[in-house]
């Protein structure tokens, strides 16, 4: 099997189903390989690992929750397969350098200018 056809089947997967709160080793299964060679054949084809792809997606689809459809922190992160708000602040802050709160005031004050 191509190695285009495992990363295609692995990013369907991730985008209609990061809110499940779908891991890389369930992904690695449903291919029906090694989680470790799925990674590496991920990250050879995406420049990144599987893992940090889903955390951004899940972010990314966050983000857009809160800033787009005006839902709380606790709801977005929920939405996109966080169940622990306080991890979900702290990744959403790892990877935006600021809180969820602060991210959409701050959306919300540069789309009014």
């Amino acid at each position: 099997k191509p190695v285009a056809d495992y990363i295609d089947k692995a990013l369907n997967c991730m985008h209609s189903e990061y809110m499940t709160g779908i891991g890389v080793q369930e992904i690695a299964d449903r291919l029906n390989l090694d989680r470790s060679y799925f990674s590496s054949l991920f990250k050879e084809r995406m420049g990144t690992s599987p893992r940090e792809y889903l955390m951004r997606l899940r972010l990314e689809k966050a983000a857009e929750l809160m800033v787009v459809h005006g839902e709380k922190p606790s709801t977005a992160g929920a939405s996109v397969g966080y169940v622990d708000l306080y991890h979900f602040s702290k990744v959403f802050k790892q990877h935006f350098g600021m809180s969820p709160r602060a991210y959409v005031l701050k959306c919300t004050l540069s789309s009014e200018d």
